[in-house]
């Protein structure tokens, strides 16, 4: 079965929704013909055998490039049969294309593409979700979001987001936490980007305070970029 991905969100962008759709369809090529239409990126990704992006920026060049790309595919493609959107933000570009060449619509919804605030974005995305013949949720709060737009809950799915265990079968945490002084800390961890949204600084306001008050010997360990988009005012 083929597969067409329809993604405003691919590397070489840079975000947890890149990185798992990207893995995501490099899982999937393995055993199905897959083809991924995603936004104008200036730098090569090196995928563009099988990836196709418009030539100018911009959602509207994304959207236009998409019907025609798309159209073109399913087209040559009768093979394949799934179009699968990588956020909500691209539902009505997968209906569109689904309904018009008779292919099933599954989309991925990740929880803030579900809550944006914008009502435009909620009317002319969300309000389509529930047209969808399958929504896979990253988690149960996801799906639960999902089901407040009208997506149907015998339609839901909840695939939580994977980790590729060979990638860290030779990592070590006991060098890590001596290198660093660590070894007779309490290691609370944060991996991911330090975007306001995220809640870091009112986690260390609210909560951590009062935990290291109950638990002296712990520490609080940050991994991810650009810290000041978290931590100020």
């Amino acid at each position: 079965m083929g597969i067409l991905v329809i993604t405003w969100n691919f590397p070489p962008r840079r975000g947890g929704i890149e990185n798992l759709i990207a893995s995501i369809c490099d899982g999937l090529r393995k055993t199905h013909p897959l083809f991924v239409i995603t936004s104008f990126a200036s730098s090569a990704s090196g995928r563009e055998e099988w990836v196709f992006r418009p030539k100018w920026p911009g959602l509207l060049s994304f959207s236009l490039y998409t019907l025609w790309q798309g159209s073109l595919l399913l087209w040559q493609n009768p093979g394949i049969k799934m179009i699968l959107g990588g956020s909500a933000l691209v539902v009505p570009l997968v209906l569109l294309l689904a309904k018009t060449f008779r292919r099933k619509a599954v989309v991925n919804v990740h929880g803030l593409d579900l809550i944006y605030p914008s009502i435009l974005y909620q009317s002319l995305c969300l309000r389509w979700v529930r047209n969808c013949d399958r929504v896979i949720a990253n988690s149960y709060y996801t799906a639960s979001l999902a089901e407040r737009k009208k997506a149907k809950k015998n339609l839901i799915s909840v695939i939580p987001p994977g980790v590729d265990w060979e990638f860290f079968a030779t990592f070590r945490a006991g060098g890590v936490r001596k290198e660093m002084g660590l070894e007779e800390k309490k290691v609370l961890l944060y991996v991911g980007r330090l975007a306001r949204r995220k809640g870091l600084k009112e986690f260390l306001q609210k909560s951590f305070s009062k935990i290291v008050v109950e638990v002296p010997e712990v520490c609080f360990l940050i991994i991810g970029e650009n810290p000041a988009e978290s931590l100020i005012p």
